[in-house]
């Protein structure tokens, strides 16, 4: 699954989306589990957490009891995968407070449409946003 996620919001809106990973996973075409999309659609601003205690790297993670319980711990994580691999078999609960939830820092600018016109759709965004540098 492609997931890479980021964006630079600015006060009147967006100046570039590269909110591309959070955007196509909460589309319905996406692999991802309904609790992963929900929590997608259902995310506000602050809403997420950079940390490696989840799978053994950094990354960033939507808020759930998953990733609070591992941060209350306070414990070392395992290197990248063996941490992983512990946590990993909580996805098949498909419960969302349990999941993995990886997220781009500007998840709360997600938006639910089909992938084709999202791309599009951030392509013609782009581009007027680069046209006004000119």
């Amino acid at each position: 699954m492609f997931s890479f996620s980021g964006g630079y919001p600015s006060q009147g809106g967006v100046i570039f989306n590269a909110n591309t990973g959070s955007n196509l996973d909460a589309n319905q075409q996406a692999n991802v589990l309904d609790a992963h999309r929900a929590a997608l659609s259902d995310a506000e601003e602050g809403s997420t957490k950079l940390t490696d205690l989840v799978s053994g790297r950094h990354a960033r993670f939507i808020n759930n009891r998953l990733v609070e319980e591992l941060t209350r711990s306070e414990a070392e994580p395992l290197p990248f995968p063996a941490q992983y691999s512990l946590t990993i078999p909580l996805q098949e609960s498909g419960d969302r407070e349990y999941t993995d939830l990886l997220a781009g820092q500007s998840v709360a600018l997600t938006r639910e449409m089909p992938a084709e016109d999202l791309v599009h759709t951030l392509a013609n965004e782009t581009n007027l946003c680069l046209k006004s540098f000119l």
